[in-house]
């Protein structure tokens, strides 16, 4: 998080050898926060100020992020079904169902990528008690077990507008989101190893 929000703004090497660390003594602990990361990273790159200052904020008092990011069933993973629809009033409605969502469990907010009327792609902040949202605690795969990595679901979820960010332009120019996401998951594996 920027220091000028009252982060620590810690190198990515420093961010790195923490995962590592957690994740020799505990390869879920240390999987469980990867997304919380990368999407304040969405926020410091895509936020308005006022959305930076609101999350910011919010992570300062201790609420976590999660994700609801993939689909099972599609032809690759940027063919999201997930479909943010604007309302009258500005707002939005979020409907779809994700998997392997991460720590969604054990947050407060989560992230969920949706594509919106005009197909860019964009993620919605939905509170883990927004009415409409379900986190099935379904996930049985082998490894990491406690990492909550289950189903979301969205039936026509409310979303204020201020609360949704064009992650599209993340793309549009030189950027290393998908670098620091990597760079976890590697802390992670050498963790693990």
């Amino acid at each position: 998080m920027p220091a000028e929000y009252g982060g620590a703004d810690v190198r990515q090497e420093t961010l790195a050898e923490i995962f590592r660390l957690l994740a020799s003594a505990d390869a879920s602990l240390a999987q469980i926060p990867q997304s919380h990361f990368v999407y304040a990273n969405v926020i410091r790159r895509q936020g308005t100020a006022e959305q930076r200052k609101f999350f910011f904020g919010e992570i300062l008092a201790g609420r976590r992020f999660g994700n609801a990011q993939s689909e099972a069933g599609t032809k690759h993973v940027q063919d999201m079904r997930t479909r943010l629809e604007r309302r009258p009033d500005g707002s939005f409605t979020l409907t779809g169902v994700k998997h392997y969502s991460t720590g969604a469990l054990f947050t407060h907010w989560i992230p969920v990528l949706a594509r919106a009327e005009d197909d860019n792609l964009h993620v919605a902040y939905v509170p883990h008690d927004a009415p409409g949202l379900t986190v099935v605690d379904d996930w049985d795969g082998m490894g990491q077990r406690t990492t909550a990595s289950g189903t979301v679901r969205l039936d026509a979820v409310l979303v204020p507008a201020d609360r949704v960010l064009p992650h599209h332009l993340t793309f549009h120019g030189p950027q290393l989101h998908g670098a620091l996401a990597q760079l976890l998951h590697t802390a992670i594996d050498v963790g693990i190893a």
